[in-house]
């Protein structure tokens, strides 16, 4: 509790930092939190209530949203869009596999569909058997994939460990063969990439795969997408947790 003295009450009286009280309140205006940006090459924060273009925060990419009548706007958590029916539309970055060669991060808070999760793709960029590009997908309930089709190992997680039908912040880093993990800033697990070579030339997905005769879209991952991010690196453990805590003050998560 803060006190004066009665003799003091013509004296500005300041309280922490940026507001000042006594002949007026004057308040300084405090920056938002922001998440980091090195690297950043898409930040899909603010969900668009209508057309055909997600712009991008920060970062040099927008991203088209194909089939736009299929996409309907929420104003849940700060705003977000929902895919409703499997295969009617995706997301498409604009960003090349090629460009994000073999280091990067994909990061999302999505909320997605519990009942069509079999043969879900969270994140492509390329077809699971075109061997180049890579993917994030959902086999089953609690079986979640990731990394290069190249016929190397990819990095198979068995149990989620979250209930994906709940706004959950996800974290895929990509290091040369190294793949890790993390679900709201805690790292999961680490696998080893076995083929990361080839990396093709398609744009990143997110929602949605490449068809395997390539030229289309396939096996979408239904839900509500709050936010989406790339990085042309791999973000550190730190960097992840940081990352988190910005978003659920950003998302107002619990």
């Amino acid at each position: 509790m803060l006190t004066r003295e009665p003799t003091d009450y013509n004296m500005p009286l300041t309280i922490g930092s940026g507001i000042t009280v006594g002949g007026g309140v004057n308040i300084t205006s405090i920056a938002p939190p922001q998440i980091i940006q090195s690297g950043l090459l898409i930040n899909l924060q603010t969900a668009p209530t209508s057309g055909s273009t997600w712009p991008s925060q920060t970062g040099s990419n927008n991203t088209t949203i194909v089939s736009p009548g299929n996409v309907a706007y929420v104003s849940q958590y700060g705003g977000g869009l929902r895919i409703s029916t499997k295969n009617t539309a995706y997301f498409d970055t604009g960003v090349t596999a090629a460009t994000l060669a073999n280091t990067f991060t994909i990061s999302m808070t999505v909320a997605f569909n519990q009942t069509q999760t079999y043969w879900a793709t969270w994140w492509g960029s390329d077809s699971y058997t075109a061997n180049q590009g890579y993917l994030g997908y959902q086999s089953g309930a609690l079986t979640f994939t990731f990394g290069s089709p190249t016929g190397g190992t990819t990095f198979t997680h068995s149990t989620i460990g979250a209930n994906i039908a709940n706004v959950n912040v996800w974290d895929f880093t990509i290091s040369g063969t190294t793949a890790n993990y993390f679900l709201n800033g805690v790292w999961k697990g680490v696998g080893v990439i076995g083929n990361p070579s080839s990396i093709g030339t398609a744009n990143l997905y997110f929602a949605s795969r490449h068809v395997n005769s390539g030229g289309g879209f396939t096996d979408t991952a239904t839900g509500v997408y709050y936010s989406m991010r790339v990085y042309n690196r791999a973000l550190s453990n730190v960097e992840v947790s940081t990352n988190y805590t910005t978003l659920k003050s950003i998302h107002g998560l619990p």
